[in-house]
């Protein structure tokens, strides 16, 4: 849906850019998580038993360095960023974690229709876009809340103590440090790594009126959205799935022009998306330095969100 707002890629960027993709990038390889990702142990005061900690359900993403590129050549690297250490959920939240919070007062409900820009599509394509929401669809539990604001994202992600990743945070969390395209490598993506547009997609748009190009042709399984962790190669260094596809994701900043830009002190209107997602259909689609933004109340049928927190220190016997 947001296909209007894509850079123009030259073929020499493109071409420059597959290149990269087939001989892999020069830099060292990447940090593997422990194996307990969860748990770390680490010194606090000079005691080496205390632990960091995250919460069940997210795993750490050490302090690190992250290689940024530029957005109009993903194979040009501008600066080197530390990313402080955290905390972010191993899949996005699903329908039923967010039904949860829905039931206890605290959250709004994921809504039935989508919310687009007006003009941008007519009532019957706004018709057809909401029939893919998840909310009242109970086989899709396990999937990812969709049809949801910046506002909605916030809001749950404060309820449970947590919060939305930054811009930074995400990105190093889908590349980790070693300046891989993807969260899976360098390799371009192909059927059955990631939830994105296949001729599965392409048919059940059809089907709807809809018209969208394939990314790959082959078909992933997946006409929409898929439970979290469905699609098992698509997985980053520190061991977090679907930020190649499934759905896009709000971040916690306001635009700006580059993720290396100071954080804004004033409110751009609009808010920052990160990843790709089962409608994704442009070229070199899941490659995770791809930025993307939206006004705070956009709802789409292929954004959600994941949460993020800092470690907790924790005693022995905690």
């Amino acid at each position: 849906m947001r296909l209007w707002k894509m850079k123009n890629l030259s073929s020499a960027t493109l071409a420059s850019a597959i290149y990269v993709a087939a001989i892999g990038c020069k830099v060292p390889n990447a940090r593997q998580p422990p194996p307990n990702a969860h748990l770390t142990t680490a010194t606090k005061g000079g005691a080496s038993s205390v632990s960091q900690v995250c919460p069940a359900g997210m795993v750490e993403v050490v302090t690190g360095d992250i290689p940024i590129v530029a957005e109009d050549d993903y194979s040009a690297v501008q600066q080197i960023v530390s990313v402080r250490g955290f905390c972010i959920d191993v899949v996005e939240v699903s329908i039923e974690e967010y039904l949860r919070c829905v039931k206890s007062g605290v959250c709004t409900p994921a809504d039935e229709t989508v919310e687009i820009h007006a003009g941008m599509i007519s009532e019957a394509e706004q018709t057809a876009w909401s029939s893919f929401c998840n909310r009242d669809i109970p086989q899709r539990v396990e999937h990812p809340v969709n049809c949801v604001s910046w506002f909605q994202a916030v809001a749950f992600c404060n309820a449970q103590g947590k919060r939305l990743p930054t811009e930074l945070e995400w990105e190093y969390a889908a590349r980790g440090g070693d300046g891989r395209l993807y969260p899976w490598g360098n390799q371009h993506s192909q059927t059955g790594v990631a939830n994105l547009c296949g001729d599965e997609c392409v048919s059940a748009l059809r089907e709807k009126g809809l018209l969208l190009q394939s990314v790959y042709k082959g078909n992933d399984a997946a006409a929409a959205t898929s439970p979290g962790g469905a699609f098992k190669r698509d997985v980053s260094p520190f061991g977090v799935f679907d930020m190649g596809g499934n759905v896009m994701e709000w971040t916690a900043d306001s635009y700006r022009r580059s993720v290396l830009d100071p954080a804004s002190t004033g409110d751009s209107g609009y808010r920052m998306l990160r990843g790709g997602s089962w409608y994704s259909s442009y070229p070199l689609a899941g490659i995770v330095a791809r930025r993307n933004f939206e006004p705070p109340n956009h709802r789409s049928s292929d954004v959600g969100f994941r949460c993020a927190t800092e470690r907790r220190w924790v005693e022995p016997g905690q």
